[in-house]
C-alpha cells in the first residue's frame, strides 16, 4: 500500500454540515499518532504543566490605577489558565499535559497537521 493511500485512510472526512448554498462544516478526524507526528516535525510548543508561579511586579504596576479601566470582569470572562510549554516530543508524551485528546490539539493545530498530511 502507498504512503498517499495509507494518509487518506488515516484522515477521514465526517458528513459534512450545509448551513446554506455558502457556507458548509465539515468535521476532519485523523488519528492521535498522526497527530503527535506531525506536531514534533513542525516543532509545535504545548503545555506542559499548570504555571504556578506568582507574577512579579512590574514598573506598570504604578500605573494600575490607569490600567484598571481596561481590565475585564473576571464574573463575565474567566482568566485563562497559564501553562509552561514546550515543544513537542512523541517520545516525551506523558510529560505533557494531556487531561483529554480530543482537546489537547486546539482545532488550529488539527486543521492546520490534517492539511499537511493530504499533500
Amino acid at each position: 500500500m502507498g504512503s498517499s493511500s495509507k494518509r487518506r485512510q488515516e484522515t477521514a472526512l465526517r458528513s459534512p454540515q450545509i448551513l446554506d448554498d455558502k457556507l458548509v462544516f465539515a468535521k476532519v478526524h485523523t488519528l492521535w499518532e498522526v497527530l503527535c507526528t506531525y506536531a514534533e516535525i513542525l516543532h509545535i510548543k504545548l503545555p506542559l504543566k499548570p504555571n504556578d508561579l506568582k507574577t512579579r511586579s512590574s514598573a506598570f504596576d504604578n500605573f494600575s490605577c490607569f490600567l484598571k479601566v481596561l481590565q475585564v470582569d473576571e464574573s463575565i470572562i474567566k482568566p485563562e489558565q497559564e501553562f509552561f510549554i514546550a515543544l513537542f516530543e512523541k517520545s516525551c508524551v506523558n510529560d505533557f499535559y494531556i487531561q483529554d485528546r480530543d482537546t489537547f490539539f486546539n482545532p488550529a493545530t488539527r486543521s492546520h497537521i490534517v492539511s499537511l498530511n493530504r499533500v
